[in-house]
């Protein structure tokens, strides 16, 4: 990277991966579906580690795909869920009148 890029190039390169890896990582112990989350920044440091031996990281569509899914799981509520019934209202109870 430094021999294609220069120093210039390899400084925004690595700043890209901080913030990508902070944008990810950023409250995986909050609310939301972790499990989801933890799979998508292993996904991401895996091609992050296998786009070391070739120089498409950037164009690689599986980079964005994973920045976005792991953006839109960080924005998702802890549980979503119904939301609850009002009770219903009490029954009197009313005695038939007599036939």
């Amino acid at each position: 990277m430094a021999a294609e890029q220069g120093l210039i190039g390899l400084a925004a390169y690595l700043a890209l991966l901080v913030l990508a890896f902070v944008r990810l990582l950023r409250g995986v112990r909050g609310p939301g579906p972790m499990v989801a989350r933890v799979a998508v920044v292993a996904a991401f440091t895996a091609l992050v580690a296998h786009s070391l031996m070739y120089a498409a990281f950037l164009e690689d569509p599986l980079t964005w795909t994973l920045l976005g899914v792991g953006t839109a799981l960080a924005v998702l509520p802890a549980r979503v869920t119904a939301p609850e019934a009002e009770p219903p209202p009490p029954r009197s109870v009313v005695e038939p009148a007599p036939a």
